[in-house]
């Protein structure tokens, strides 16, 4: 099997019978232009070369539709089957040869040689290839960013079904707005950075340590944010180059088996051996990256760059606010709602650029102003691209949620919980229970194939969270509160020197 690393999820994976390619982001931004693949890969003719494309999950800078569109349709496209049907009815619509929905525990024969498992997780999936000679584990984002008790079931999930594990692939760093693009009083904004990249790659560790692969690679954390005012979150990735070091002062014992590689865009595995081929290396490898940055993206790519709009737009987008709060609110328990007062600025605007939002029950108000309200307890600053997206479409409010398109400024420390919900307010998804009652057949079917999760989450809601769980959470508001010893303690997370070895501003 050979392995070569394309750019941030991209991987080519040749078997003796077939090339592989996963999660293919070559083209373009991602998420209203917030996310841009750093570095951008060297060779993408590796991808077009591809007989088979395997899509993890969803996600922009997975499922990036522009990649897709650019690549001739021969090939087969592999996609898990999750609850919602919507997104693979439109990959099947983009051409290919012909496209799989691969249903979760099965395997799947890709060629007389190579065999492809799908292992769902919620929105993630983690992918099995086998060759007859070795078994690569394709973690990419299911694993690392969940939580405690979610890791722990589908490590055993797969430690059981391959307990010897040849190369494993891993996310290691974070992929969302949360809290990076919240800022509120006694929160340091740097330190609670550090210490949330800290605890995907303790994640990552502890994935490694579990499975025990021959050959760890962590990857699918290669892009930078390009808005002047966000540059500050790519200086706080936790550096590749230090993960084995972390590993081996946490977690390795005598006698482990795992090794690690540092692979960037270029390099290959052939038969668990590292070439050493990428061109990038005298520019990444623990030294100054800042001159190939400004190289690839000479000038700022953000939805904050976008050009002013007209003020005749603030009040169409007041109206389509209003009655997009007036269903959504209902998610939300009444008085988590009740009194809500928040505002959101449009910064692609003129002088009426405020939205001000009051919520009496479930009955919302939205007035177009020049000022934010001196009453709302969080103020939203994104533009009207990506609002209305977010309001208008499917998942397009992943761009807010994902994808940093927003920042969010909270009055007082005692608010952190509703200003979440007041961003998450901004946002349309399909609801699992409402897809479910239209689609049933798929729904029981999802349920089935996800049967020990689903068991789990159940029994977590049922049973409550004690406080240890609440701040171990991805979502505790400690995140936001600045608690970071809190933190520490309940995610047992060690002391560790200060990550930011590349410098911080090289890569701003």
């Amino acid at each position: 099997m050979k392995v070569s690393y394309v750019s941030h999820a991209c991987l080519l994976v040749q078997t003796e019978d077939l090339r592989l390619a996963f999660d293919p982001w070559l083209d373009g931004a991602a998420y209203a232009n917030q996310w841009n693949v750093f570095p951008q890969a060297i060779d993408r003719t590796m991808v077009d070369n591809a007989d088979v494309i395997v899509i993890s999950h969803g996600h922009e800078d997975h499922l990036h539709e522009p990649t897709l569109r650019s690549l001739s349709k021969d090939k087969v496209l592999y996609y898990p089957y999750y609850w919602y049907g919507g997104t693979f009815a439109h990959l099947k619509e983009l051409g290919f040869r012909q496209t799989v929905e691969a249903m979760s525990n099965r395997t799947y024969r890709l060629s007389p040689h190579t065999t492809a498992t799908f292992i769902v997780n919620g929105q993630d999936c983690i992918v099995v290839i086998e060759d007859g000679s070795q078994v690569l584990v394709n973690c990419n984002d299911a694993l690392h960013s969940s939580d405690a008790q979610l890791i722990d079931l589908y490590i055993k999930l797969v430690k059981n079904r391959w307990p010897r594990v040849d190369i494993l692939f891993c996310g290691f760093g974070g992929a969302s707005y949360f809290p990076n693009t919240f800022h509120c009083p006694g929160k340091d904004d740097v330190k609670m950075g550090l210490l949330r990249e800290q605890l995907f790659v303790h994640n990552f560790c502890h994935i490694i340590d579990c499975l025990a692969p021959r050959l760890a690679i962590p990857f699918a954390a290669d892009f930078v944010l390009l808005a002047p005012h966000q540059r500050w979150i790519n200086t706080v990735r936790f550096p590749r180059e230090e993960i084995p070091r972390y590993f081996d002062l946490h977690f390795r014992k005598a006698g482990d088996v795992p090794r690690f590689e540092i692979m960037y865009p270029g390099d290959c595995l052939a038969d668990m051996e590292l070439e050493r081929t990428s061109a990038y290396r005298p520019l990444l490898n623990y030294t100054r990256p800042r001159d190939l940055l400004e190289a690839q993206y000479p000038e700022a790519i953000s939805a904050f760059c976008t050009p002013p709009k007209s003020a005749q737009d603030t009040g169409q987008i007041a109206r389509s606010l209003e009655k997009h709060l007036r269903r959504e609110c209902r998610r939300y328990r009444r008085e988590s709602v009740d009194g809500l007062c928040f505002a959101v600025k449009l910064l692609d605007l003129g002088s009426l650029s405020w939205l001000n939002i009051q919520l009496s029950g479930y009955a919302p108000q939205v007035t177009p102003s020049v000022s934010a309200s001196g009453q709302a307890i969080a103020t939203i600053e994104t533009t009207c691209d990506v609002l209305t997206n977010s309001l208008t479409t499917d998942w397009g409010g992943d761009a807010i949620i994902i994808g940093y398109a927003c920042e969010i400024n909270i009055r007082a420390a005692e608010h952190a919980k509703r200003a979440r919900i007041c961003a998450e307010l901004l946002t349309r998804y399909p609801r699992p229970a409402a897809y479910a009652r239209r689609h049933p057949v798929r729904a029981t079917r999802y349920l089935m194939q996800s049967l020990p999760a689903v068991k789990l989450r159940v029994a977590a809601r049922l049973g409550g969270l004690t406080e240890k769980r609440k701040i171990m959470s991805m979502s505790s508001d400690a995140w936001l509160t600045g608690d970071a010893e809190a933190i520490r303690r309940a995610s047992s997370l060690p002391a560790h020197a200060t990550h930011m070895t590349r410098g911080g501003a090289e890569i701003s």
